[in-house]
């Protein structure tokens, strides 16, 4: 997903992510997204998102936190090798569907990590899916002005492409010439 590059992901697109009619795994795998099944085997970079069934987690297969960078800690000294969390609930169609997780690199400011599973209310059992998008809004602020850079360029270029077979056109419309005088 070229968006999760430039940008997070807003509650519709991820619902439209997780939920039951997607989760198929050759499908989301179909549209770049890659499901987990063990730790990574290399620090995943800004932009990349992920998908994982919580069972996994619950049967210690592999543990998100062992994801190869370095998040803040908790300050509690009883508890100081647990990631310091901040979780939230985002709304969706005018109630709470979502439940968020945000984390942030202990060695680069701009740089976070967010988890969302749906929030189950009976209706379905999707919420066993997981996605993990990693950005650096640093980057992203870059990548999503050198696309913004692009597709003004293009904008440019057909805006003018227009303008010049406006011109031509004109050029053919216009009335022949009058005949000089004899």
């Amino acid at each position: 997903c070229e968006l999760a590059k430039m940008r997070w992901l807003t509650s519709d697109e991820i619902v439209s992510i997780l939920a039951p009619e997607s989760s198929d795994e050759s499908q989301l795998v179909r549209g770049g997204i890659s499901f987990l099944k063990s730790d990574p085997s290399s620090p995943p970079p800004s932009g990349s998102l992920f998908l994982f069934h919580a069972g996994a987690m619950e049967k210690d297969s592999f543990d998100i936190g062992r994801d190869g960078h370095y998040w803040i800690r908790k300050t509690d000294a009883s508890e100081e090798e647990e990631i310091l969390e901040d979780r939230v609930r985002l709304r969706h169609g005018g109630r709470d569907r979502l439940s968020a997780c945000y984390v942030h690199s202990a060695k680069q400011s701009t740089f976070h990590r967010r988890t969302y599973r749906l929030i189950d209310y009976g209706e379905d059992k999707s919420d066993n899916l997981l996605l993990v998008h990693y950005l650096d809004t640093f980057v992203a602020y870059k990548v999503s002005a050198v696309f913004a850079d692009h597709v003004s360029a293009a904008a440019t270029k057909e805006r003018l492409r227009g303008e010049s077979i406006d011109a031509t056109a004109a050029g053919k419309k216009k009335s022949p010439a009058a005949a000089p005088p004899q």
